[in-house]
């Protein structure tokens, strides 16, 4: 009976290595990244197909051959950090390679990988299993937009310093438009008052001849406020019978501006 129940254990155990090994081939042979095991000379043991893939070569060429004879071009840095974990048991989480491979020849890819330390039950370093990861796509979308984000800055910058130019020529321009219009205003103020001090009658019509600025005298004079007058044609302090001659007389001077005597050529 004890003989019967070993037997069944051991076949269970049996089964249970058997399931336990099939399970870890699929692992390796679906998985979307490069799975490899080195022995302690860095020799393949294993290694799926994905990885061997990116090499270039198929699964077979790679067992029992070490990196520097399969993969020279990139041997002198991956065997110096495979070298390192065998001498510390220490892992190398996210190391990067930038490297070309027969899969890609003549172009450079971006390798993300892990390395850890594979170790017998008194802790001795027997190799070190690899996961690497192809992030070359991942890279260039990251490049790509780590430049359309310096492109966008500098486009943003330069739009800044034109808005900023373009803000102080406008509060230069309303500083001056200000001024103006403050000297203006004074302007009008002692024409105003010249003209309101005047012992003479004064009548000042803009280009279309109505009035903009009479004085005391005027009203004294026409008989007419000076509300009533501001706006109106000066053709309206004119004798009804001269007014069509006036104001051909005003349109002429005022097509050719020249110093001439009141009342000349009614």
């Amino acid at each position: 009976m004890i003989r019967k129940g070993q037997q069944i254990t051991a076949t269970k155990a049996t089964e249970r290595h058997s399931n336990s090994q099939a399970w870890l081939n699929r692992v390796y042979r679906e998985a979307p990244v490069g799975l490899c095991h080195l022995d302690a000379d860095l020799r393949y043991i294993y290694i799926n197909e994905w990885l061997a893939a990116m090499n270039g070569m198929t699964v077979e060429e790679h067992l029992g051959r070490t990196i520097g004879e399969l993969l020279p071009y990139v041997a002198a840095g991956v065997e110096l950090q495979l070298r390192r974990v065998i001498e510390t048991g220490q892992p190398i989480v996210e190391g990067m390679v930038e490297a070309e491979t027969r899969a890609y020849p003549a172009e450079k890819r971006y390798f993300l990988h892990n390395y850890y330390a594979v170790k017998s039950d008194d802790g001795t370093v027997m190799g070190v299993s690899c996961v690497v990861q192809d992030i070359t796509e991942r890279r260039r979308a990251e490049e790509a937009v780590r430049e359309e984000k310096n492109r966008l800055e500098s486009m943003v910058e330069d739009r800044t310093k034109k808005l900023s130019k373009a803000n102080a020529q406008l509060r230069a321009e309303a500083t001056v438009r200000a001024r103006t219009e403050v000297a203006l205003q004074k302007a009008h103020e002692r024409l105003r008052l010249t003209v309101e001090s005047s012992p003479d009658a004064m009548v000042i019509a803009d280009h279309e001849g109505l009035v903009t600025l009479v004085n005391s005298q005027t009203e004294k004079l026409f008989g007419y406020p000076r509300e009533a007058l501001l706006g109106k044609s000066i053709e309206m302090l004119v004798p009804e019978r001269l007014r069509s001659k006036h104001r051909e007389h005003r349109s002429g001077y005022a097509a050719n501006p020249s110093v001439r005597p009141m009342g000349i050529g009614l």
